[in-house]
């Protein structure tokens, strides 16, 4: 197997996780939003939810692995130049982050709604770097996290908006008829 092969792994892998985490930390917010829009959590809206769960973890755990394989990568091969890029690095933070919240959300220790939103937001921010700024060096980090915090608590209140606004308005999920 080349180097250049292992590169290409690495970014698809790293897709996966990346298109895994914004898609599912995206659904967690619909079903959340329909799931609190009549008050209460029901069997059919639990199970959407840990599925879901799940995909954001598998994605979270893709991303963490090939992110650490991109920094053994780049200093496997002397390019130092990315293993310092301030994009990378504001990139790791915000997957420290999400690491740190999922821990948190897990323990009970971070309520749902605001760690959905941090999820959610992180998620986004990160993908939108990993389009956008990977090859660009035009900010530096805390450029880049000043931006990532500024779209937390602006993305935390336009969900918690959106939740107000379909509270008590979308029916709850109803379970599969059976005939």
């Amino acid at each position: 197997m080349s180097v250049n092969d292992i590169y290409i792994i690495l970014v698809i892998l790293h897709l996966v996780g990346a298109v895994l985490g914004v898609g599912a930390a995206t659904f967690i917010e619909v079903f959340l939003n329909k799931s609190l829009a009549d008050g209460k959590m029901d069997d059919v809206e639990k199970g959407f939810m840990k599925t879901t769960y799940i995909v954001l973890r598998v994605g979270l755990v893709l991303s963490v692995l090939t992110g650490i394989g991109f920094l053994m990568y780049y200093y496997s091969l002397g390019q130092y130049a990315k293993l310092t890029s301030e994009v990378l690095w504001a990139k790791n933070t915000i997957i420290l982050v999400l690491v740190v919240n999922a821990v948190l959300l897990h323990l009970h220790k971070m309520k749902l709604r605001w760690g959905s939103s941090l999820s959610f937001m992180s998620w986004w921010v990160s993908f939108v770097l990993g389009i956008f700024l990977t090859n660009n060096q035009k900010y530096g980090y805390f450029e880049i996290i000043g931006f990532y915090i500024l779209m937390v608590v602006i993305g935390a209140f336009i969900l918690e908006w959106v939740r107000g606004v379909t509270k008590n308005k979308i029916p709850p999920a109803q379970p599969p008829q059976t005939t």
